[in-house]
């Protein structure tokens, strides 16, 4: 129990149990909210306007359609890049099979972004974060043994960190909470500056 609540209650717009369990692991107490606005297209210049993008369309549709405005609300939005190509939650195994394919061997950006707001003060922030990881070479009865597993069907780029993916990861560089699915150092840095949280 590292961090308590200040005066707001705060809910995480997520329906990511990795999301959840790295804010439970600080001792925050919040509820969560299923977000909606999730599904978006849209013209973009670059794969972190995209992320941020994304996770600024969940914040503000789930605020308006549940008429949300007392407390604190965070979203947040992951996404995998390669050489401009943006990788989302694969449809189905073939899909996985076709990504992990794409990384194995090579580098590539996780982008996670993510929203905090304040309704009532009309606080709102928007910000990114960057983590470089690089996969080790597969044979394809690696790759094809994973998906099995089911992991990768619901992570962006197909794969968990922080499961059974963790084989794959050779290198990382930067922010691995990032990976898993949210920046919890920046996260909890503006959560401290807004009072929204304070060491326990």
């Amino acid at each position: 129990m590292i961090y308590t609540n200040c005066d707001y209650p705060l809910y995480l717009l997520s329906s990511s149990p990795r999301r959840s369990e790295l804010l439970k692991s600080l001792g925050i107490n919040f509820e969560v909210i299923k977000p909606f606005g999730e599904e978006i297209t849209f013209k973009f210049k670059s794969p972190r306007y995209y992320a941020e993008k994304k996770a600024l369309n969940k914040l503000l549709t789930t605020l308006e359609k549940l008429s949300l405005k007392n407390g604190a609300f965070i979203s947040a939005d992951t996404i995998v890049v390669r050489k401009k190509k943006i990788y989302e939650k694969p449809g189905d195994e073939k899909e996985a099979i076709s990504i992990l394919k794409a990384l194995e061997g090579k580098w590539h950006t996780v982008f996670t972004a993510y929203c905090i707001a304040v309704p009532s003060k009309n606080i709102q922030i928007v910000k990114s974060v960057r983590t470089q990881v690089k996969f080790k070479r597969m044979k394809m009865q690696e790759i094809e043994n994973y998906v099995k597993t089911g992991e990768p069907l619901d992570k962006a780029g197909a794969y968990a960190v922080q499961g059974h993916g963790l084989f794959m990861i050779e290198k990382i560089e930067g922010s691995y909470t990032n990976v898993v699915g949210l920046p919890l150092v920046e996260v909890i840095t503006d959560l401290l500056k807004l009072n929204i949280i304070k060491p326990k």
